[in-house]
């Protein structure tokens, strides 16, 4: 029976290896045994999501030590960033989750600082967070796409949100016909005024103006 894991929140905020970098390591544990033991906190692991999967594939039983310290993120901080190969939109996603973390109380200057990013990056990471959609966030985390790729990509779209819809052949045929007949009602309106002028507007043509406009026009 597979070993279920549960990942500590910490653990989260590194994405996981790439396929590639999964399989090789998938083949190093199978070649050579876990070298590094899992690490917990508070029952759930702190370090090693991704020898935990790779145990999992290969029904294996995983060796765990237990976190002692009293800084569980600068230890989860210390292991990956000295091993991990992360780009500067992965660390700035990292410096987002941090941010917004309420019991770690880092700003996002702060947060930008131990990620080696800038604060700008992190403000932009940090919305995409709240508003990009999930495919979107996880191309960033697998290093496929850039922060700065996904927010031109989410302005271009609100911009077209604001667009109206394209106008179809049958739309815009109904459009030009009724300016058209716009136009002639109002040339007519036009020319009947003048006939009118014409009179003096004597009583008897004003209601026969009056009766031609409510028929024609419908006023």
């Amino acid at each position: 029976m597979k070993e279920k894991f549960v990942f500590h929140e910490l653990c989260v905020l590194f994405p996981m290896c790439s396929d590639d970098e999964l399989e090789a390591l998938r083949l190093d544990v199978e070649q050579n045994g876990l070298q590094s033991p899992i690490t917990l906190y508070e029952g759930k692991i702190l370090d090693g999501r991704n020898r935990a999967v790779v145990c999992t594939m290969l029904n294996i039983k995983p060796d765990y030590e237990t976190y002692l310290g009293d800084d569980p993120l600068g230890f989860v901080l210390s292991r990956n960033l000295h091993r991990r190969h992360l780009n500067e939109s992965q660390r700035a996603t990292i410096a987002a989750k941090l941010s917004t973390m309420q019991d770690k109380n880092y700003t996002q200057e702060q947060a930008a600082e131990v990620m080696n990013v800038s604060k700008r990056i992190v403000s932009d990471a940090t919305k995409l967070q709240r508003e990009a959609d999930t495919g979107t966030l996880e191309a960033i985390e697998r290093g496929e796409k850039t922060v700065h790729a996904a927010v031109k990509e989410m302005k271009q779209s609100e911009l077209n949100a604001d667009e109206p819809p394209p106008i179809t052949d049958e739309e815009e045929q109904l459009l030009f016909l009724t300016k058209s007949v716009s136009r002639s009602a109002k040339r007519l309106r036009a020319d009947l005024d003048a006939l009118f002028e014409r009179t003096g507007w004597s009583p008897s043509y004003k209601e026969i103006h009056a009766k031609v406009r409510s028929i024609v026009f419908d006023e």
